[in-house]
């Protein structure tokens, strides 16, 4: 049976640490670590407030959120 899946991981950063002190499994950071979009804070980017609402606000009234 043929699937679509994805998956949007956030770590703390250290995260290789964790996985050197044992405390995160290896294999799953490995499979996680393919690609890294850095992002900074919302609150460092106020200017993208007003089109995030806008967004949202159209899926609600759509029905799709």
């Amino acid at each position: 049976m043929p699937i679509d899946v994805r998956i949007v991981a956030s770590a703390q950063p250290g995260l290789r640490e964790q996985v050197q002190e044992r405390r995160f499994r290896e294999d799953l950071y490995y499979r996680l670590n393919v690609v890294h979009i850095l992002l900074p804070n919302l609150r460092e980017r106020p200017d993208d407030i007003p089109m995030l609402l806008q967004h949202f606000m159209r899926r609600v009234a759509d029905g799709t959120a």
